[in-house]
C-alpha cells in the first residue's frame, strides 16, 4: 500500500474528479479498480445492502472480486454473516482482516468463509464501514494476496478512497442528496474548510473575523451533526457529503491527521 503523501493525495484528487464524471455504477467501478491498483491492491469491493430487495434503488455492489467467489458467496449466503463486515461494523474506522479476531470470535462457518476467500487470492485486506442516518450501512474493501501496510497514513488513504467511491455510488443510486441530518451552515463549512487546511481555532477566528469561541461553537455544532469526536473525522465526513473537495486538505498536515484518526480507531 502506498504511504499517504502529497503524491497519493494528488491521486485521490484525480480519482474524485474521475468519480464525479462517472455516469453509471459500472463506470465508477472501473475508476475504483484503477485506484485500487494505483495504491497497490488488485481487488476492491464497495457494497450497500445485504439484500437487493431491501431497497433496490439504494443498494449497490461494485467489485472486481473473482466471479467464482462472488457466485459462491451469494449462492451459499455467506454475505449474510460475513466475518469481515461484522468486525468492521463494530469499529469506527474499519479493520484490517488480520485484526478480525480483535472484534469478533469467528464461527466455524465464518472461518470457512475466510479460508475460501484466500483460495481466490483474497488473503489480506482492509474494510471500512460507512454509516449514514436513515440509510443502510455500506462497506468498502481493498484486498490482495500480500499483507497490508497498516501504518496510520495507509489507513487514512483507504478511508478517503472509500469515501470518494461511496459518495458517488450514493449519488448514482439515489441522486445528489446529502446523507441525512441537518445540513451544515455556510459558516460551519467555512470553519471546516479551514480545519482541513490545518488552522487552529484562533487562526480560523482571525481569518473569518470571528471570536475563537464562536469558531469552536461552529465546529462543535458540525461535529454533533455527524456524531464524530475527531476533527479529521469531521473533515472526511464533509468531503463525503460534497461540502469540500479532497484537495481542501493541506498535504503538510497529513501525518497529523493520520495519527489523530488512528487514535480513535477503537474508542
Amino acid at each position: 500500500m502506498t504511504s499517504l503523501d502529497q503524491g497519493s493525495l494528488g491521486d485521490l484528487v484525480a480519482l474524485q474528479q474521475a468519480a464525479g464524471a462517472a455516469e453509471t455504477i459500472s463506470e465508477l467501478a472501473s475508476r475504483l479498480e484503477d485506484a485500487a491498483r494505483i495504491f497497490g491492491h488488485r481487488w476492491f469491493a464497495l457494497v450497500r445492502g445485504r439484500h437487493v430487495r431491501e431497497d433496490a434503488q439504494r443498494s449497490f455492489l461494485l467489485t472486481n472480486y473473482p466471479d467464482g467467489w462472488i457466485e459462491q458467496v451469494l449462492g451459499e449466503g455467506r454475505h449474510l454473516d460475513d466475518p469481515v463486515h461484522l468486525a468492521a461494523s463494530r469499529s469506527f474506522h474499519g479493520v484490517a482482516w488480520d485484526e478480525i479476531g480483535q472484534y469478533v470470535e469467528p464461527t466455524a462457518r465464518q472461518l470457512e468463509t475466510l479460508q475460501a476467500a484466500s483460495t481466490y487470492g483474497l488473503r489480506h485486506g482492509m474494510t471500512i464501514p460507512f454509516r449514514m442516518t436513515g440509510l443502510m450501512p455500506g462497506m468498502f474493501s481493498l484486498a490482495g494476496q500480500e499483507r497490508l501496510d497498516l501504518s496510520t497514513g495507509s489507513r487514512l488513504l483507504v478511508y478517503l478512497l472509500g469515501s470518494i467511491g461511496f459518495a458517488r455510488a450514493h449519488e448514482l443510486s439515489v441522486g445528489r442528496t446529502k446523507f441525512g441530518g441537518p445540513p451544515l451552515s455556510p459558516r460551519q463549512i467555512d470553519c471546516v474548510a479551514l480545519v482541513a487546511e490545518g488552522l487552529n481555532d484562533c487562526e480560523i477566528a482571525r481569518r473569518l473575523s470571528l471570536s475563537p469561541n464562536t469558531v469552536r461553537e461552529y465546529i462543535e455544532a458540525a461535529r454533533r451533526r455527524y456524531g464524530v469526536k475527531r476533527r479529521i473525522q469531521l473533515v472526511i465526513a464533509a468531503i463525503r457529503d460534497g461540502y469540500l473537495d479532497i484537495d481542501a486538505i493541506n498535504p503538510s498536515n497529513l501525518d497529523a491527521w493520520a495519527i489523530e484518526l488512528s487514535g480513535n480507531a477503537r474508542n
